[in-house]
């Protein structure tokens, strides 16, 4: 009796050491699965929310913009899937999230290897594919700058109605972008406080839509706007600028210009604040200017603040950069036409009967690092873009006055 029961537990040993050997050799393939490049835990479907205020954290926009967004790029994913060739096949759903999520977070390729399990590889691949496509199919319907007199003279209206300057095509404004991509060893890309970036410029209408973006000007650059293209077509007037004009009560003519800060260079077509406005006429321009300027401000820090991973240091190569650069400019133009005031919540904005300015909800996690300040030019009694400013401070402080800058311009 006792030999059989020596004979049970023998087995049953037997049985339980085949066992632990059967599941270490499982757990051993798993893990070199794992460590496999091409490894995929589980197939590639859309990530689902059940709530709505969630989706809108993960993607940065509601899921009737995402819908719309999918249906207008759905096509251009599906190509780029069909181009993976044995890699798992990744649904144009997947792809946009992937992305979204990446510009909503500045998240890292690995983290989001862990959310959509598809290798770090595939999803840095993915998401420079994807913001390609975003370029290359909505650039011309959401980011075309004006190319003729009659769209130009309907931004200088819009400007005149909405913030009480003539004459103006836009505000133009810049900061740099902390990035990585392959530029340690060149010293070109370091800026004025010794970190590698790249410059944005942009310039904007008076309803805080881009006009246009550019990103293709490295961090070290003292003068990246007088080398942008803007510059080039201003100078050239290659986009049918309209012509110079009169403004009420004044003889002479003023031409149609664009607004920057003191990081800009004084031009004929470009006007920026006076340097010590030494009395009231000049603090009254610097005043009207920089409140029609406040919308190239704010639509900088709404669109960092909602695609966090401009405020990151990107770690793509040089033409991915620009690629994702311009790709928030147009998402950013396609939310405001989407969601509207619900995407621009939050502005900073003037309280002309407290006499101050409340600062935008952006400001609390976004961070811009402008321009560094041009230098102050000489002989400008002779020049003859001061000769423009002073035109513009002279009609801004008699017939183009508006009735509260008196009683601001005491606080300046």
């Amino acid at each position: 009796m006792s030999e059989d029961i020596e004979t049970i537990v023998d087995i049953l040993n037997l049985y339980k050491s085949v066992i632990d050997f059967c599941e270490g050799e499982r757990l051993r393939r798993l893990r070199q699965k794992e460590q496999s490049p091409n490894h995929v835990e589980s197939p590639q479907k859309e990530i689902k929310f059940e709530c709505e205020e969630t989706f809108r954290v993960f993607h940065s926009m509601s899921s009737l913009s995402y819908r719309k967004l999918l249906h207008v790029l759905r096509r251009r994913l599906e190509l780029q899937d069909s181009r993976m060739g044995n890699v798992q096949k990744v649904s144009p759903e997947v792809r946009l999230q992937m992305t979204l999520r990446f510009l909503a977070t500045g998240e890292s390729f690995g983290t989001l290897t862990g959310v959509f399990h598809i290798p770090t590889a595939d999803v840095r691949n993915i998401v420079a594919e994807t913001l390609a496509s975003i370029v290359k199919r909505l650039k011309r319907t959401f980011l075309q700058i004006p190319r003729s007199e009659e769209a130009w003279l309907q931004i200088a209206s819009d400007f005149q109605d909405l913030w009480n300057f003539p004459h103006c095509l836009g505000a133009v404004d810049g900061h740099h972008l902390a990035f990585r991509g392959g530029t340690e060893a060149d010293e070109s890309y370091s800026n004025y406080r010794n970190f590698n970036s790249i410059i944005l410029l942009a310039l904007v209408d008076a309803q805080h839509r881009f006009l246009h973006i550019d990103a293709t000007s490295k961090g070290g650059a003292t003068d990246a706007f007088n080398q942008s293209s803007l510059f080039d077509a201003m100078e050239s007037n290659w986009l049918n600028i309209p012509p110079e004009c009169c403004l009420l009560g004044l003889d002479e003519e003023l031409p149609h210009v664009i607004l920057a800060d003191q990081g800009f260079t004084l031009q004929p077509w470009l006007m920026k604040p006076y340097e010590a406005p030494a009395n009231l006429t000049r603090k009254m321009f610097n005043y009207r200017l920089n409140r029609a300027h406040r919308v190239a401000i704010n639509a900088l820090g709404i669109m960092n603040s909602k695609f966090r991973a401009l405020q990151t240091e990107i770690n793509l190569e040089v033409p991915q950069m620009e690629k994702l650069v311009t790709a928030t400019g147009i998402l950013h133009n396609f939310l405001i036409g989407e969601e509207g005031e619900d995407y621009l919540r939050g502005l900073e904005k003037e309280d002309t009967e407290c006499m101050a300015i409340i600062p935008g909800d952006w400001r609390s996690n976004t961070f811009l690092m402008g321009l560094e300040p041009s230098p102050v030019q000489l002989d400008e009694s002779e020049n003859v873009s001061s000769s423009i400013r002073d035109g513009f401070a002279t009609y801004l402080s008699s017939t183009g006055v508006v009735p509260w800058q008196f009683e601001i311009t005491e606080f300046l």
